[in-house]
C-alpha cells in the first residue's frame, strides 16, 4: 500500500525499482513477489499505467506540448513518452489527442 500511494504521488518524478521498494521496507525479492501477488502486475508496470493515465488526462489541454506532457508524467523526453504510449494504447499520444477518446485504461501494460 506504502510503494501504491508513492507510485500514485510521485509518478512525475524518475523513479526507479529501487526508490519503490525502499518506500515499501522489504527486500527487493519479498517486495516484488508480493506486489505481483497482490496487484497482478509488476511494480513497473504499475507505474507505467499511472503515467499513462495521468497523460491521458492531459492530453485533453491541447496548450500543453507532447513533450510537455511527458515531463509531467516522469519521462526524460517526448519521443519516449510517446514510443511508451504507443505501445500501450497502439496509437500515438497526438493521434489519441486528435480522437478525443480520453477514457482511462484499466488494464496492465506489459514491459514489452
Amino acid at each position: 500500500v506504502k510503494a501504491i500511494k508513492f507510485m500514485d504521488n510521485h509518478y512525475a518524478e524518475p523513479l526507479t525499482l529501487d526508490d519503490i521498494v525502499f518506500v515499501s521496507g522489504l527486500s527487493k525479492y519479498h517486495f516484488t513477489r508480493l506486489f505481483h501477488k497482490t496487484i497482478h502486475s509488476t511494480p513497473m508496470q504499475y507505474l507505467k499505467k499511472v503515467r499513462i493515465n495521468q497523460s491521458i488526462e492531459l492530453l485533453k489541454n491541447e496548450s500543453l506540448t507532447i513533450e510537455e506532457i511527458a515531463k509531467h508524467v516522469g519521462y526524460a523526453n517526448g519521443n519516449y513518452f510517446s514510443k511508451v504510449f504507443k505501445q500501450a494504447l497502439g496509437v500515438s499520444p497526438g493521434q489519441f489527442r486528435n480522437s478525443k477518446t480520453f477514457s482511462p485504461i484499466d488494464y496492465f501494460i506489459s514491459d514489452h
